[in-house]
């Protein structure tokens, strides 16, 4: 190879053209040239290739979060691709957390307010 790097600065994402240049996130090593991926397209290794059916917003979508058909639990939110569960005193409400004890009602627990008693 004889250029320093020791790899083939035609194709290496870390070394694309010279030692030490680096591609970008969604671009390619193209003999020795960064290449972005097209716009429906993405990064595998070296190589672009297309997307797959698009499955809606996968950043805050509990039915594809960070992918298609990751779905969250039933007390789970997503934010920004990312799976995350609400913390003690706070329940999923759509797709956020919100406080337990939440105005009108209280929340300290259900099942009502307790029987009055029988009337016999």
């Amino acid at each position: 190879m004889g250029n320093g790097c020791e790899t083939n600065i035609g194709n290496d994402r870390d070394n694309c053209g010279g030692c030490g240049v680096s591609c970008g996130e969604n671009e390619i090593c193209d003999h020795g040239h960064p290449v972005s991926c097209g716009p429906n397209e993405h990064r595998e290794g070296n190589a672009c290739v297309p997307n797959g059916p698009s499955c809606g917003d996968t950043e805050s979508d509990r039915n594809n979060c960070g992918g298609c058909g990751k779905r969250c639990a039933d007390d789970e939110i997503c934010s920004q691709g990312e799976k995350s569960g609400c913390g003690k005193g706070k329940h999923r409400q759509d797709n956020h957390c919100e406080d337990d004890q939440g105005g009108n009602g209280g929340g300290n627990g259900g099942g009502g307010h307790g029987g009055h008693g029988g009337g016999g």
